[in-house]
């Protein structure tokens, strides 16, 4: 928050008399950006629905474009309009197991931005599941597998776990 004072000068005969009005104003605050998947430096399955959740605290509207450098160059992936609230976007292309990948967000309030770049490794799809083994409500999983593999028979095809 800035102040700003204002001044006025009268002028009467000989006498000079000096007003001071304070005001106050308050800087336009720039989108924020939070809870991002995949985060950084985080595993992240194949082809992974990115997350956003983009607030402005001036509640003005919003444009958010989710861009990615997966196949080389940077692009965009998509842009929505909207206020405070989650961002998805679907993406493609990002299925090599073990490769580091990069996406970004920029929001923008039509005056101020904000811009993140956020990276996570592919790895293979995780199914999350628990199994009780009925010992003192004891339980095990994950399991994680690769659906990397297809097979293909006759006219249908079907991928072949790999446990």
């Amino acid at each position: 928050m800035r102040k700003i004072t204002l001044i006025i000068s009268i002028m009467m005969v000989m006498t000079t008399f000096t007003v001071i009005y304070p005001i106050q104003t308050t800087a336009a605050a720039s989108p924020v950006l939070e809870s991002p998947y995949p985060a950084i430096n985080n595993n992240g399955t194949y082809n992974p629905r990115l997350r956003i959740s983009v607030r402005d605290n001036d509640n003005d509207p919003l444009t958010v474009h989710f861009r990615t450098n997966a196949s080389g160059s940077w692009e965009t992936l998509g842009t929505y309009n909207g206020g405070n609230k989650q961002y998805f976007q679907n993406t493609s292309n990002m299925e090599i197991k073990n490769k580091r990948y990069y996406w970004s967000v920029n929001a923008s309030d039509g005056t101020n931005w904000k811009n993140s770049t956020y990276n996570f490794i592919a790895q293979p799809f995780v199914l999350k599941w628990r199994y009780l083994t009925h010992t003192d409500n004891n339980s095990i999983g994950p399991l994680s597998f690769d659906i990397n593999k297809r097979c293909n028979r006759r006219k249908s095809s079907f991928y072949k776990l790999e446990l």
